[in-house]
């Protein structure tokens, strides 16, 4: 497989020298088949992947033999970001795309002057319909949007980042008005209504451009909870499987990523002296510690730690976990990947603002969460995402630890088909959009509206 430092100078230097169709051929390579399709009428659609709107997308996408989807994945190849890094000057990024100076608006310009002439070329390659991404603020995709709709190609964003606090959407209204700036593609949609009206109140949509659809991934939680019946704990040591979430000490609280070529590091922007000052460090140590104490206690519990794949939320898992001279054996530490798996095959579920606790939720697994330390400071509340009573909130390490004992131990027997409780229904809407399992059934009729009028 070629490297990812291959790639990028590849493109980069294709494109300093302007060659379009040596670029368009890059991108043709970059490109693979994930889905296939042998239908007479099928829609070709390409991803700009990311690991959990892959499987939002793939989840919407591959029950409908319509549908031949490619996928470019954005993360080990930077194909965009290497083109735009030829004409964008580097103090332009997601977080900083409303740049005033002359330069700026030069380099735009040239840069979707130059995707006008690879798309065509492109396109003669590879018959794509219409183009999937993460995030309408992704910077190296800004202009290519522009260029699609020019072309009358469905720029369509299946919005990712969907779980905000009302502290956090206080913040971003700020960042979208004042650092973002309007959408230039067809189509934003959105888990949930807190997500569409922070949009629109913000300037980055009109009302028309913005579609709740709920979580597509979250379907699968449906299903598997329509489907299985599952027994917890008790005699079977098998089961006896305690998931914990890793988070660090900025889990979602304010953050402004910027570009390295600027001038920063994975610390991002320096936020105003109040903001800067809000932390979990305290709360995300005595967690991660409680799980190796768990681990050191009940040697028969197997404890997963799942850390996100990103290198802030690495470097965030090992501060937390801090100096352990060996970990138990009964702990396993798993890097990226899909948290799904091993919520399904968990006794209970650990872990602070994150949308894997409502896919346990979902499923019905038990989910604990910490309520201690600079959880109950006033000040850094708006920024809890508050699951209600659909979660067991725990107010120390030691009743941390006893709680998931106590369900790693204990025997629970869940029967297919159990419905969900008004209460676990109210959160699932409020954060997700989605009780029905037909999240990805409102993507695809989201994109086949879009592309009426093309036989399909």
């Amino acid at each position: 497989m070629l490297s990812q430092k291959f790639w990028w100078k590849a493109f980069f230097f294709a494109t300093y020298l302007r060659f379009s169709t040596l670029v368009a051929g890059l991108l043709y390579l970059s490109v693979r088949l994930v889905k296939p399709s042998k239908h007479d009428c099928r829609v070709s659609v390409l991803l700009l992947s990311k690991e959990s709107f892959y499987q939002d997308a793939m989840t919407s996408l591959s029950p409908d033999e319509r549908f031949q989807v490619y996928s470019l994945d954005v993360v080990c190849n930077k194909a965009f970001k290497a083109i735009a890094s030829v004409f964008l000057p580097p103090e332009i990024d997601d977080c900083n795309y409303l740049v005033s100076a002359e330069p700026a608006h030069a380099g735009k310009a040239a840069y979707r002057a130059f995707l006008k002439k690879v798309w065509p070329r492109f396109r003669r390659l590879l018959h794509i319909d219409v183009v999937l991404t993460a995030n309408s603020a992704y910077y190296a995709e800004r202009e290519l949007a522009g260029v699609l709709e020019e072309f009358g190609i469905p720029f369509i964003v299946l919005h990712k980042e969907n779980l905000k606090s009302p502290g956090r959407v206080d913040f971003f209204k700020e960042i979208y008005r004042t650092r973002r700036g309007q959408f230039t593609g067809r189509k934003i949609l959105v888990y949930n209504e807190t997500e569409r009206q922070l949009q629109i109140e913000a300037g980055v949509v009109l009302p028309y451009q913005v579609q709740v659809v709920g979580m597509p991934r979250l379907d699968r939680a449906h299903q598997w909870r329509a489907n299985h019946s599952y027994r917890t704990g008790g005699r079977d040591a098998r089961r006896r499987h305690v998931l914990f979430l890793s988070f660090g000490s900025k889990a979602g609280l304010p953050f402004i990523g910027r570009k390295r070529r600027s001038g920063f590091d994975e610390q991002g922007e320096a936020l105003d002296e109040e903001r800067a000052s809000l932390s979990w460090e305290v709360l995300s140590r005595h967690c991660h510690q409680a799980m190796v104490e768990l681990a050191r206690n009940y040697p028969s519990i197997k404890v997963v730690i799942k850390v996100k794949g990103r290198y802030r939320e690495t470097n965030a898992f090992k501060a937390s976990l801090g100096k352990v001279d060996a970990l138990p054996t009964n702990i396993k530490i798993v890097v990226g990947s899909d948290a799904f798996g091993y919520i399904v095959d968990c006794d209970v579920v650990c872990g602070f603002n994150t949308t894997a606790l409502l896919e346990a939720i979902a499923v019905r697994k038990p989910v604990v969460v910490p309520w201690f330390d600079e959880a109950l400071d006033p000040r850094l509340y708006p920024y809890i995402i508050d699951l209600q009573d659909t979660v067991d909130y725990v107010s120390s390490p030691k009743e941390l630890i006893d709680q998931l004992k106590q369900y790693a131990l204990g025997e629970r027997v869940i029967t297919p088909g159990q419905e969900l409780s008004p209460q676990e229904r109210e959160v699932l809407t409020k954060w997700t959009g989605n009780v029905d399992g037909l999240a990805g059934k409102n993507v695809r009729e989201a994109i086949f509206r879009e592309l009426r009028g093309t036989a399909i």
